[in-house]
C-alpha cells in the first residue's frame, strides 16, 4: 500500500472519527438538556402539589401531569441509548470500511496481448 494511499486513509478516519465524536457529544447534551427541563418540570409540580391551600381536584391533576412528565422522562432513555448504539454502529463501519481499504492490494494484470509474426 502506498504511503499516499494511507495518508488518504488515515486523513479520511480522522475526519470521519472526528464527526461521529461531535455527533455523540451533541446525542449527551441534548439527552442532558431534555432530561434536566423534565426533571425540574416534575420536581416544581411536586412542591406545588405538596402546598396546603391547593384543593384535592388541582392536586389530582398535578399528580397526573406528573405521571405524565415522568412517562415521558422514563421514553427518553431508552431514545438516547438507540442514539448512541446508532452511534456506535456507525463508527464500527467506518473502521470496518478502513480496514477493507487497507487490505486491497494493487496488482499488475495483463490487459492486453498482441501477437504477431513477420512474413
Amino acid at each position: 500500500m502506498t504511503a499516499r494511499v494511507q495518508q488518504k486513509l488515515e486523513l479520511f478516519l480522522n475526519e470521519e472519527s472526528e464527526r461521529l465524536d461531535h455527533w455523540q457529544e451533541d446525542a449527551e447534551a441534548a439527552f442532558k438538556r431534555q432530561a434536566d427541563k423534565l426533571e425540574n418540570e416534575i420536581a416544581a409540580r411536586q412542591k406545588l402539589s405538596r402546598a396546603p391551600t391547593l384543593g384535592f381536584q388541582d392536586k389530582l391533576d398535578l399528580k397526573r401531569e406528573i405521571a405524565a412528565l415522568t412517562a415521558k422522562e422514563t421514553a427518553l432513555k431508552p431514545t438516547h441509548f438507540d442514539r448512541l448504539e446508532e452511534i456506535v454502529r456507525e463508527r464500527d463501519r467506518v473502521l470496518d470500511e478502513v480496514e477493507a481499504k487497507l487490505q486491497i492490494m494493487p496488482t499488475v494484470e495483463p490487459l492486453l496481448e498482441a501477437r504477431w509474426t513477420l512474413d
